[in-house]
């Protein structure tokens, strides 16, 4: 019930502040919040004052005392939860595969597990990350869900085990790195049967390299590459597999651009069945300041829409710079008359430290005063306005030894009449 008050003069409103301060006394006695942070904090202060303050060892004992409380709370919380049982994990997974690798090749990974725990995991669900580009050809539970790559183990029993396999074509790029991942999550269970909180799980990672593929490439190079001069490259690309057919593959060489190819790269092959091969012949040419050089060949799958290496052939080959001397002498002098033969004499010589292989030597005959018909002496092969010279026309051009020289001499006859020379 409310209390009025009728306020006249300085007497009155002094009453009226002491009938409050009284009243919030009380009220704050009767008030259970604010005793709870109140009371506290009184026997603490008085504590203090009695004993803490003159004697430091009560202080240190309160707090031992206080943090053993604490400990005992949390030991209670943390096997109310589960305990040591709740932390650890123990459903064992392994992954198994082949030692060896091969892109193409049919593979099998088996996935065994086991649960070690002492108590029962229920709901237990494995998913799957398969390998990039894997072909996945069956999993040996009817039950996998291929859609969504898992499978519903239901309950495991304490000791509980069991094995799965996963058959498939593997499929990637010469010594790329790739992974199986086996993914579990389930609930655990204590002692009593009672489903601990949250949901638990265990990835396991098969990490591997693929090692190798059925396409290989066997090709030869000569023991070095002679600057400027053009070599023949014998390549042979092989379908080792017994069963694979490659609908379409890609042969390409990998040089920098002191090379110059004249032969046919890349190449195409459609439809390359097992134990087939294709012979491929490069000429090449590299013109470089460099003592080695590197060149590779490579083969490529065109497969699901992306095209995945599959070999390297790689080799830093050496390349030497040959000392080639050559000249070329006119016999007869320096004029003739029109229609006599000049006679004319190449020297040549291996100036160098290596042998010279296939060597040839070009005869540029400039302006219409020429015939190439009745040419005399060591001929080699006529072809528009230019004589040629290798070893198929002269055979000890094939190889020349450092030191040897040799001579090449003919006869080629001058026109009677050039119009317009008069």
């Amino acid at each position: 019930m409310s209390k009025e008050y009728k306020i006249t003069t300085d007497e009155d409103l002094e009453k009226v502040e002491e009938d409050i301060i009284r009243a919030a006394n009380k009220a704050g006695k009767k008030n259970v919040i604010v005793n709870i942070f109140t009371y506290p904090h009184k026997k603490l202060k008085k504590r203090w004052h009695v004993r803490y303050k003159f004697n430091k060892k009560h202080l240190m004992m309160d707090l031992l005392i206080a943090a053993g409380v604490l400990v005992l709370v949390g030991l209670n919380i943390f096997w109310l939860y589960g305990g040591f049982h709740y932390f650890s994990n123990k459903l064992d997974v392994e992954i198994s595969s082949p030692l060896e690798m091969i892109s193409g090749a049919e593979v099998e990974f088996i996935i065994d597990y086991e649960n070690k725990n002492k108590y029962e995991l229920e709901e237990v669900i494995m998913s799957l990350r398969l390998p990039e580009y894997f072909e996945l050809a069956e999993v040996s539970r009817e039950e996998y869900d291929l859609e969504h790559n898992t499978l519903e183990l239901g309950n495991l029993a304490p000791g509980a085990n069991g094995e799965i396999i996963v058959r498939g074509q593997l499929i990637g790029e010469y010594e790329a790195e790739q992974y199986l991942v086996a993914n579990f999550n389930f609930y655990k269970t204590n002692k009593k049967g009672e489903r601990l909180w949250g949901q638990f799980s265990k990835n396991k990672v098969e990490r591997f390299m693929i090692s190798g593929s059925y396409l290989e490439i066997e090709t030869e190079l000569p023991d070095n590459l002679v600057n400027n001069q053009v070599f023949d490259w014998p390549i042979i690309i092989k379908n080792t597999s017994e069963a694979l057919i490659y609908e379409q593959i890609r042969f390409e060489p990998e040089y920098d651009s002191e090379f110059i190819n004249f032969g046919l790269a890349p190449v195409q092959i459609q439809n390359f069945g097992p134990g087939q091969e294709k012979e491929i012949k490069l000429s090449v040419r590299v013109s470089t300041a460099s003592e080695n050089k590197d060149l590779a060949l490579k083969v490529f799958w065109f497969v699901n829409g992306v095209e995945l290496n599959q070999f390297t052939w790689a080799k830093e080959q050496p390349v030497f710079k040959p000392k080639f001397l050559f000249e070329a002498e006119i016999g007869s002098g320096v004029a003739v008359n029109p229609g006599e033969p000049v006679e004319l004499n190449i020297k040549y010589q291996n100036a160098g430290r290596f042998t010279i292989e296939n060597v040839s030597l070009t005869l540029d005959l400039l302006s219409d005063y020429w015939t190439l018909s009745g040419v005399e002496g060591d001929v080699g092969k006529i072809q528009a306005n230019k004589i040629i010279w290798n070893a198929q026309q002269i055979p000890r051009l094939a190889l020349l030894q450092p030191g040897e020289s040799g001579e090449i001499a003919l006869k080629i006859k001058t026109r009677s009449y050039v119009s317009g020379s008069a």
